[in-house]
Parts: structure tokens; sequence; C-alpha cells
């Protein structure tokens, strides 16, 4: 292009040229020439140009480490509950994928109550630092006693808020899912499986309040907690964020 460009002007120079000679039949008869020059070099440039824009890959943009600004707009989550990051699924610049996992266990002399919690969500910072996004969890209750069992699963989704400031978040706060787990329970009378509903109590995530976690990609905040009662009970919990 910029040889082209270059012969353009010199044909623009030489037919300035011939017009300070002084010589009119001179320049009438270069004239066909400097013509022809510059509507080939137009036709040559022109398709050189359609070449080159054939040479440029569009699609989709995609980003599993956000820019430089502390956000990435919101991408929507995927419609399953897995939180593996690596899917074809495409982040907008701007948007930040986290994962969660939660395990919360009671012991009882008698009986054994188990969540498990697992989800992904996406979240963006704004102007004003705050944070909003959505997401999708699966959450299971396992209770086990002598007398039988109680199993319920389901799905949630829910909606994320907090504040992220100079790279990182202090605030991490999500709502309370309306979905009800439903199961079934042979802890009754007749020891048969019976229907059984319950609230969700999740997404069981680490309480981002008071503490700090890099907005960056690969950092994670982790909760664990061992505790005896005194009345026997032993309770055991283990919580993990990660921001992908």
């Amino acid at each position: 292009m910029k040889w082209d460009a270059a012969v353009a002007y010199l044909n623009l120079e030489l037919e300035v040229a011939l017009g300070l000679v002084g010589s009119p039949a001179l320049s009438i008869a270069a004239l066909p020439v400097t013509k022809w020059n510059a509507e080939t070099i137009e036709q040559i440039m022109r398709e050189r140009i359609n070449n080159i824009s054939k040479m440029i890959t569009r699609g989709s943009f995609r980003t599993d480490v956000p820019p430089t600004s502390t956000s990435e707009p919101t991408r929507s989550p995927s419609s399953t509950t897995s939180t593996d990051s690596s899917g074809d699924d495409k982040l907008p610049p701007g948007t930040w994928l986290a994962t969660y996992q939660a395990m919360s266990r009671d012991e009882h002399y008698n009986s054994t109550i188990t969540y498990t919690d697992d989800g992904a969500f996406t979240f963006s910072v704004g102007r004003d630092f705050q944070i909003s996004g959505t997401g999708r969890g699966h959450i299971s209750l396992d209770i086990v006693t002598k007398d039988g069992r109680t199993e319920a699963r389901a799905d949630y989704s829910f909606t994320v808020s907090g504040v992220a400031f100079m790279g990182k978040i202090t605030d991490l706060r999500f709502t309370r899912p309306t979905e009800i787990m439903k199961g079934t329970s042979t802890i009754n009378d007749r020891h048969e499986p019976m229907p059984y509903s319950t609230s969700i109590p999740g997404p069981m995530v680490p309480k981002v309040l008071n503490q700090s976690l890099m907005l960056k990609s690969g950092e994670s905040l982790t909760e664990q907690k061992n505790l005896t009662q005194d009345d026997g009970v032993r309770t055991t919990e283990t919580r993990m964020l990660t921001i992908k």
C-alpha cells in the first residue's frame, strides 16, 4: 500500500510538472498516460484493499482473564450447573466468572446431615464499584439415621451484589434462592419412600465480608470450620470461592 501510494504521488507530480513546463503540446500528449496511470493505480489499490480485508479474521471475542479495567460486563450463566470453565461459552470483555464449592456436615449421635453445593456465576463491576451478576447452582441434602434416609436435590438460580474497590472484592452477597429441594425420605413410620421437600439454604459460598478477595484470575477464598458442641454435635464446613 505504501508503494502504491508513492507511485500515485509520483504520477501526480509528473502531471503537475508537465503543466509547469509551459508546453501545451507536451501536456496534451502526456495526459492519456498520466490519466491511465492514475486509473490503474487506483484499481490496483482497491484490489489490494479487498484482498487485505479477506485476510482479516472476524469472530467472537473471548477472554478468561479480564482486561485492566476491574470489570467484565455480564456474561449470561450457563444453563447447566457445571463449574467447568473450559466450555465454549464466550465471556464478553468486562465479565468475571467465579465458581464455588461447599460442604456442610452435622454429625449427631444417631444421624448425619450433609449438604453439598456447587455452582458458577458471572458479574461485572460498575464505575461506582458496585458488583452485579447472576448465577446458577446445584445443591443436595442427605440425612442418614438408624431409621432410614432422606435425599433431596435441586438446581437453583440467584443474583449477586457487592463492592469491589482498588482491585479487591470487599463485599459479596447472594440472594436466597426461592426454589425447593425435592426428593424422597424413608425416615417415617412405615420406612417406605415418601415425597420430601425443603427450602434451599444456599448458595453456601464464603462470606466475603470484612475480608478481601483479589479481583484476579486464579484467586480464591476458603473457609473451614470444625466444631464440636456441648451436646456432642460435630459440625464440619468447607467453602471455596474461586475467581476464574
